[in-house]
């Protein structure tokens, strides 16, 4: 009995001892599994981190390339206006160029006029003179028209617009060089009947100066009418800009100034007829400014029609336009130089032409 007791018990303290070693065998394990499953979530928390990070470095890298983008467009908008600055005073400056050289060649051709005609009398060559102004000016407003109509068949939307409007200034300007004309004569009829001649012929001969200044402003002004016409037609059909036009319209002024003022020498301060002549000059003056408002309001109005939409430029493309607008400025800034330079150089031409044209006559 004692021998079976104490096999009993040896075998119990042997299955406990094997149970007590395969339970703690399982408590390895699962603290194994445990540790393993704790470097997993270190692992993922990091991750998350980085994740984290990144996100926000791609959120900061989003706006600084909203930001450069924005700065881009605005960098391309301010290249933009300086060459459209830039492309304004060259062609200012090269019509100006243009039409000193036109006027030089004028004065040439008035010089040697005055020169060979020995077999018409100074009266005769007056009268010629303003009657030929007068036609011109009637010929100059007959072709706006002719213009204008043809424009309505070609153009359309803003470009018909801005050029009816420009059209319109240019016939009341020849209306109103027509009637300064007119104003004019009466003056000159005034001043020979008071200046005690028996004849105008009398009159022209004694003051021979006042008269060939008085031929050569009158030739200016319907020459500078006929031109006005050339220019406005070619503004039209888009061989001559806008500035020209109106530098143009500045010299129609001037010339109109010195008919005026050379009618004016003769005359009484008091008279009549000089005050309608006055009157007559101012009104000139008051259309040109209307033509070359017109101009300016319709260069403005075609450049926004034809403004770049800039928020639509990509950034490849952007970027490419502003280095072709760099380039652009450096080569217009190059040739504005040179137009000012030879600008220059012409306006001390015409200077040194106009004295030796003031000695011949004198």
């Amino acid at each position: 009995m004692l021998e079976s007791k104490h096999e009993h018990e040896s075998l119990l303290q042997s299955e406990m001892q094997e149970s007590r070693m395969n339970t703690e065998g399982e408590l390895a394990q699962y603290r194994e599994e445990i540790a393993q499953l704790k470097s997993v979530l270190e692992v993922a928390e990091v991750g998350a981190t980085r994740q984290s990070e990144l996100e926000s470095e791609v959120n900061t890298l989003n706006l600084n390339c909203s930001d450069l983008e924005e700065k881009i467009g605005m960098r391309v908008y301010e290249l933009e206006t300086v060459r459209a600055e830039f492309m304004n005073k060259t062609a200012t400056y090269e019509a100006e160029l243009t039409h000193s050289s036109t006027r030089v060649q004028q004065l040439e051709r008035e010089l040697s006029e005055f020169k060979k005609d020995d077999t018409t009398t100074i009266e005769d060559q007056v009268e010629a003179e303003m009657a030929q102004t007068t036609l011109a000016v009637d010929q100059a407003a007959l072709r706006i028209q002719e213009i204008l109509e043809a424009s309505k068949n070609k153009l359309s939307g803003i470009k018909l617009e801005v050029n009816g409007n420009i059209l319109g200034a240019c016939t009341g300007l020849m209306a109103a060089i027509k009637l300064l004309i007119e104003k004019s004569k009466h003056l000159q009829r005034e001043i020979i009947s008071e200046g005690g001649e028996h004849s105008s012929k009398e009159f022209y001969r004694k003051n021979h100066r006042w008269t060939e200044g008085l031929i050569s402003a009158a030739k200016i002004v319907g020459q500078g009418a006929t031109y006005l016409v050339e220019t406005a037609d070619r503004c039209v059909d888009g061989r001559a800009s806008y500035q020209e036009l109106m530098v143009v319209s500045k010299d129609i002024s001037a010339s109109t100034v010195q008919l005026v003022v050379t009618s004016q020498v003769k005359a009484d301060k008091e008279s009549g007829c000089l005050k309608d002549v006055k009157g007559a000059s101012s009104k000139v003056s008051e259309c040109v400014g209307q033509v070359i408002a017109s101009a300016q309001v319709g260069a403005h109005q075609i450049e926004e029609n034809e403004e770049i939409d800039f928020t639509n430029l990509s950034y490849v493309r952007a970027k490419k336009l502003e280095r072709d607008m760099s380039i652009n400025v450096l080569e217009l800034e190059s040739k504005l130089e040179k137009a000012r330079l030879k600008l220059m150089n012409l306006r001390k031409s015409t200077y040194h032409t106009s004295e030796g044209a003031t000695g011949d006559i004198n």
